[in-house]
C-alpha cells in the first residue's frame, strides 16, 4: 500500500480500469497520496437506474460510498466522477472483448459470456424489465468512450459533474440480437426457456 501511495505522489487524477478490493485500496492510496479527482470503473449505465443489491455490482457500490465520504473530508477533499457509457459494443463482436483484453475480471470476456454470441448465431435475451417493459441497452464504442474522457480532461476535472453520461445507440434487447443477426447474414431461432428468457439459437 506504501508503494502505491508513494507512486501516485504528485498525480492530480487517477482513472481506475480495476474493481473489486483492489480498486477500493486504489482509492484509499490515492486518498492518502493527496490525488484530487478519481475516477472510479463504472463505465457502465446510469447510476440512478442500477438496480440495489445488484449481483454483478463487483464493488461498485462500495467504491462510491468510500469516494463519497473522502469528498466530503475536512483533511482532504478527493472529488470523483462516474462516466456511465452503457455496455460496450465491441463485446459483441466475434472474439468478444479479450481482443482488446478488456472483461477478464468481469466474466464477460469471451464472445458467448454476454447475450449475444454472433459467430455461433446464439443469444439469450430477456425480452422486458422489472416494470414489464421492453429491456433496453445503451451501447457505446470504446474508442468513442475514450475520445470522450479525453475530451472531458480537456475541459478540465474541476468542471466535471459528478456523473458524466454517454450514449451510442440505443435499442431494445431484441433489436440489438436482429442488428446481431443481420452482421451476421443469418436469423437467429427464438426458443422460449424455463427462466422466462427468450433463447435465440441458430
Amino acid at each position: 500500500m506504501e508503494e502505491l501511495r508513494y507512486a501516485l505522489q504528485g498525480i492530480d487524477l487517477v482513472i481506475s480500469t480495476i474493481s473489486n478490493a483492489e480498486q477500493l485500496n486504489l482509492i484509499d492510496a490515492a486518498r492518502r497520496a493527496r490525488v484530487s479527482f478519481f475516477v472510479p470503473s463504472e463505465f457502465e449505465g446510469d447510476i440512478a437506474h442500477r438496480p440495489t443489491n445488484d449481483p454483478l455490482d463487483r464493488g461498485f457500490q462500495a467504491a462510491r460510498d468510500l469516494l463519497e465520504r473522502w469528498s466530503n473530508s475536512s483533511s482532504h477533499r478527493m472529488r470523483y466522477t462516474v462516466f456511465s457509457c452503457g455496455l460496450f459494443m465491441e463485446r459483441f463482436g466475434p472474439d468478444g472483448l479479450q481482443n482488446y483484453n478488456m472483461g477478464s475480471s468481469h466474466y464477460v470476456q469471451g464472445p458467448s459470456d454476454f447475450l449475444v454470441n454472433v459467430a455461433e448465431a446464439t443469444a439469450e435475451v430477456v425480452e422486458t424489465d422489472r416494470r414489464g417493459r421492453p429491456a433496453q441497452v445503451a451501447v457505446t464504442s470504446v474508442y468513442d468512450v475514450a475520445q470522450f474522457i479525453a475530451a472531458a480532461i480537456e475541459l478540465g476535472p474541476s468542471n466535471w459533474p459528478r456523473e458524466f453520461r454517454m450514449r451510442g445507440d440505443h435499442m431494445t434487447v431484441r433489436e440489438l440480437v436482429a442488428t446481431c443477426s443481420t452482421v451476421r447474414g443469418g436469423l437467429f431461432a427464438p426458443v422460449i426457456s424455463p427462466r422466462n428468457l427468450l433463447i435465440l439459437a441458430s
